[in-house]
């Protein structure tokens, strides 16, 4: 009987994200090959005020109840195109500080995941009973799934990935909490040696050796190509484009190769964190002579990036610090060499014997482009067949899968269940969505990254770009087109008007002899503005009241095929201080799941 397997990854595939987490699609879709059942439960970023003050209880008792609402009905989908595919996911909220020191706190954040997640795992498991969890990332995503485990009394497997643990675990309260992913009945595994001994070393002796379990390589993806086909002088590099990630030691190096070679070019695939950086690093390119032979292309999907790998002369990898780097193995499956700085993971694909390219003797650019001058002298001598070779007998999905589940069985994993597929209710139509965003720079960066189709069907409410308390503009104030219906809501407009019939607020420096002078009015303003964030919630419940009247009569049909209750999604956690009271209405559903969730269905919904 197979075993059923739980995998909890806030990185995962999205319609906003295409390509985070693939390496962890990978790995369900090696699992699911290998004939075990797999769910993914992902969590995605919830904004809430107030997690750590007073009001904490309450936020997360709300956070509990949409969990519990996303518990009965366990939509789980299986979009199209993105993810493993006919694997099913779940998206759930996870509450994050809107600012402050704790949005960065793994602890802290781990705690806000689990309100969830504990109750969603547990409702899942009473339906479908999985055998053995499976995290990826201990910080945050291992500690909260650890609270689920603790609940159902299941093994816990976490791959770590994250460069940034080992930094994270000088912090003794965080070591001492991913120490406890490692008790009996649980283990950590990490994706390359390099990464296992950081890690090791942060934790101590006590915490014994990290066994490596890599990431998986989809070799049907990535084939050989005759060198016939490639252009002898084309440089490639496929990755995000920051100072962090090596681009502009790559293009400083490219340029010193250039000065020596005019014929090399150099082609960028990928994106900067900003539009800001992007002009950065084109610019450049330009004040160091080379933009007339360096390519900045926009990212591109698994067939985009094999089209430019079976062209290229040589694969470069400057990063300095990679956990594993599976560009570099993809390159070398189709029998492309790859040219390192010393980075970790990739030296671990790549070797240092220079079979299979090179690793740069340090970080600088001059050895980048001594490393890369010396691989295209001896381009002939790769021998493709030998570099695909090298990282398929480690890293082709079966080999990991097999590697994964004799992990899960030593752990005590045994397969119970019925062997049942999780029904996902994909058939199942949507009803008319109203979306409730009330953080606006939320909703203007979030509402366009929908889906035509699904945008044409949804109502969304959010502020207007208004300071609630001056009046004066605040914010974008152009919303997104393409939508059902669109509503502004200006939720300071009660309060303005009540404050200016009691007059101008005195400046502070006289407050106390006006109000000396106007004690019935001073107490009226005190008591005003006691109830401001009454009078804003009653702006925020009546506009979405006002929403949902329109979109029940409105001509256009919905994501709906069909005429049905209302489903309101809350954007961020705070937006469900609105949406609850309103739900007593019979006809008004809560959406059980999040904004990816919504667009995860519709994708999987026929049509």
């Amino acid at each position: 009987m197979p075993l059923r397997i739980l995998v909890v990854a806030r990185w995962y595939p999205s319609h906003e994200v295409p390509g985070r987490g693939s390496f962890v699609a990978d790995q369900v879709e090696a699992l699911a090959r290998a004939g075990a059942g797999v769910a993914v439960i992902c969590p995605e970023p919830a904004y809430a005020e107030g997690l750590d003050g007073p009001h904490r209880a309450a936020r997360l008792a709300r956070i509990g109840r949409w969990a519990a609402v996303i518990g009965a009905r366990l939509a789980f989908a299986t979009p199209a195109g993105r993810g493993a595919p006919g694997a099913p996911v779940l998206r759930i909220p996870a509450p994050l500080p809107a600012g402050g020191d704790a949005t960065r706190d793994p602890l802290t954040l781990a705690d806000l995941e689990a309100a969830a997640l504990v109750p969603v795992g547990v409702a899942l498991h009473a339906a479908w009973p999985f055998d053995v969890i499976h995290a990826h990332t201990g910080l945050p995503d291992g500690l909260a799934a650890g609270a689920l485990a603790d609940a159902l009394g299941v093994p816990l497997l976490t791959t770590e990935h994250d460069s940034s643990t080992p930094c994270r675990l000088k912090d003794p309260a965080m070591a001492a909490a991913y120490r406890g992913l490692m008790r009996p009945g649980r283990a950590v595994v990490a994706v390359s040696r390099a990464l296992a001994g950081k890690i090791a070393e942060r934790l101590g002796p006590d915490a014994g050796r990290i066994p490596v379990v890599p990431n998986v390589l989809p070799v049907d993806t990535f084939r050989i190509h005759p060198d016939a086909d490639r252009d002898p002088n084309e440089l490639l590099w496929v990755g995000t484009r920051k100072e962090s990630k090596g681009s502009d030691t790559l293009l400083r190096a490219f340029a010193l190769l250039h000065g020596e070679r005019p014929a090399v070019r150099l082609r960028l695939i990928g994106r900067a964190s900003s539009e800001a950086d992007e002009a950065r690093l084109v610019a450049f390119a330009g004040a160091l002579g080379i933009a007339d032979a360096v390519r900045f292309e926009p990212p591109t999907d698994r067939a985009g990036v094999a089209e430019a790998m079976a062209r290229a002369a040589l694969f470069i990898h400057p990063s300095p610090w990679e956990t594993f780097g599976i560009v570099a193995a993809e390159a070398l499956a189709m029998g492309l060499p790859v040219v390192a700085t010393p980075s970790g993971g990739v030296e671990e694909i790549v070797g240092h014997d220079g079979q299979f390219g090179a690793i740069a003797r340090d970080h600088d650019p001059a050895s980048l482009a001594e490393a890369v001058a010396a691989a295209l002298d001896r381009r002939s001598a790769f021998e493709p067949a030998a570099l695909r070779a090298s990282v398929a007998g480690r890293f082709a999905p079966g080999v990991v899968a097999a590697d994964l589940l004799a992990r899960f069985r030593a752990l005590g994993a045994v397969a119970a269940g019925d062997g049942a597929d999780l029904p996902t209710g994909d058939a199942v139509q949507l009803p008319v969505v109203v979306i409730v965003g009330f953080r606006r720079a939320s909703a203007i960066a979030r509402i366009p990254a929908l889906p035509a189709g699904l945008a044409a069907g949804v109502a969304v409410v959010t502020s207007a770009p208004i300071h609630p308390l001056t009046g004066q503009p605040s914010g974008d104030p152009t919303p997104p087109l393409g939508v059902l219906d669109w509503t502004d809501v200006d939720v300071g407009r009660v309060f303005r008007a009540r404050l200016a019939a009691l007059g101008e607020a005195p400046p502070r420096n006289r407050g106390g002899w006006r109000s000396l002078r106007h004690p019935l009015r001073a107490f009226r303003r005190r008591r005003l503005w006691a109830a401001q964030g009454d009078l804003f919630a009653e702006e925020r419940r009546r506009a979405v009241g006002q929403a949902l009247a329109r979109v029940r009569t409105s001509a256009t049909p919905g994501p709906a095929a069909a005429p049905g209750p209302v489903m309101l999604l809350p954007l961020d956690a705070d937006d469900l201080e609105t949406i609850e009271p309103i739900l007593a209405d019979g006809d008004i559903v809560l959406a059980p799941g999040t904004l990816g969730w919504l667009v995860d269905r519709w994708e999987s919904q026929p049509r």
